[in-house]
């Protein structure tokens, strides 16, 4: 102010007259400026508290829940391979990857693709409006392992124990249910699972998707567009237990981390599957990999494991029969399945043991259709028996050899009784209920 009188005409009489106007201001000034810091005090206090009450609805209290912290992958051991890994770059370079991975039937992990704008699914709140307005299948667990099931296929009658519950439940329900779930420390763990369509916000969402790049990598490597796709939300911890499905599979993990192990298809015998007319067709009674129960399933540890953990992004090539067991590691993490079939003409690369590995599922559907799905487990423990005891008059031995001799290609009459034994040993004649819970 002293320069400014100074410098303009007439500065010193106008610095006078403000000065003592000034002086009279500034107390008004003061006040007024202690009132704004108070009201933006109180309006902080309660915005803070407008926050904290919606993020308890969502589920979402901020860094100190330890819960918001990622789990760490497992160790395993040391023979186990890392599934190999790729950067996305360009879909044409990826189509040549992907179809030589394709041919072999081996997995392959691809790192930041865009078919997704993951950035969409990462705020809880966005991810809860747009699953908003519908309900969706969720399932309860006492424990942190959610063993598939389908009550459709006990064609074998066993006596089954549920090793959850299932019904529908609105999204948010769900978010907040499961943010108390961790809040308490509780034992038990909710895991959502639906087929994906193209509803209310969902519908403008899948828009947005790549769909050109599934058709460009489906047409590529000789497998049909997919047609049955499913989402996957889990609470942290939750496992899924050892089983395998019969498509091609194109796993993209949307939001948060998830830990995976796989095992080829052809380990089909090292992972003791339960019975095919049981409700678990096509899971392991091995169960859980990072504790598996050696006594009893001896074979297991013969078997090749291929492991990674899963970010934002990265898409998981799953070939058909592969075994696989997936843990989530940041809470509320959600993962898209593309499921296609691939051309049986495209898969004589995977080599003859595969082939061996379907023969095998094959025979035991063909056993449990003539002998009937009720008695299956007898039928099988029977075949054993007869072969143990020489018994080479046997019925149904005979029967099932002569099919064996005339498959193509056929099982050789020196390997016949292998083959049938190994198909039985620790599979039947168990108690199937100790190893649903997985």
């Amino acid at each position: 102010r002293t320069c400014l009188r100074a410098w303009l005409p007439g500065g010193a009489e106008r610095y006078a007259s403000t000065a003592s106007a000034q002086r009279t201001a500034w107390p008004l000034v003061a006040i007024a400026a202690l009132a704004l810091a108070a009201l933006a005090t109180t309006l902080a206090v309660v915005l803070s508290v407008a926050r904290r009450a919606l993020g308890v609805a969502l589920g979402e209290l901020g860094a100190a829940e330890p819960w918001h912290v990622p789990l760490a992958a497992h160790g395993w051991p040391a023979g186990y391979k890392p599934i190999r890994r790729v950067r996305y770059t360009t879909l044409e370079e990826l189509c040549g990857v992907m179809k030589s991975q394709t041919e072999v039937g081996e997995p392959l992990v691809i790192e930041g693709t865009d078919i997704v704008d993951v950035g969409r699914w990462a705020d809880l709140g966005d991810l809860t409006a747009l699953l908003t307005n519908n309900t969706y299948n969720v399932k309860r667990s006492s424990s942190n392992r959610f063993r598939y099931y389908d009550l459709k296929l006990n064609r074998g009658k066993y006596e089954f124990n549920q090793p959850c519950e299932q019904r529908k439940e609105n999204a948010s329900v769900f978010v907040a249910e499961a943010a108390r779930m961790m809040r308490r420390n509780a034992s038990e763990r909710m895991y959502l699972q639906d087929t994906l369509s193209a509803q209310g916000s969902m519908a403008e969402e899948m828009r947005s998707w790549r769909w050109e790049s599934f058709a460009y990598l489906s047409e590529s490597c000789g497998m049909g567009f997919p047609n049955l796709r499913e989402f996957f939300i889990g609470m942290q911890g939750v496992e899924t237990p050892l089983h395998f499905d019969e498509r091609e599979n194109m796993f993209l993990q949307v939001r948060g981390s998830k830990e995976v192990v796989l095992f080829p298809f052809v380990d089909y015998l090292r992972l003791y599957p339960f019975p095919i007319t049981h409700p678990c067709d096509r899971q392991s009674m091995v169960g859980h990999p990072v504790a598996p129960d050696l006594e009893t399933f001896p074979r297991f540890e013969q078997a090749l494991g291929y492991y990674g953990t899963l970010a934002a992004g990265d898409l998981l090539y799953l070939p058909y029969g592969w075994w696989h067991w997936m843990r989530t590691l940041e809470h509320l993490s959600v993962s898209v399945a593309f499921w296609s079939k691939k051309r049986p003409s495209t898969m004589t690369g995977r080599g003859a043991e595969h082939g061996l590995t379907v023969l095998r599922r094959s025979v035991e559907k063909t056993i449990a259709g003539i002998y009937g799905a009720e008695k299956h487990n007898d039928t099988m423990l029977g075949l054993r028996d007869a072969i143990r005891q020489g018994r080479d008059d046997s019925e149904s031995l005979v029967r099932i050899r002569d099919i064996l001799s005339k498959l193509k290609p056929p099982v050789p009459r020196d390997q016949q009784d292998a083959f049938l034994l190994d198909m039985v040993d620790r599979r039947f004649g168990v108690d199937w209920n100790k190893y649903v819970a997985g």
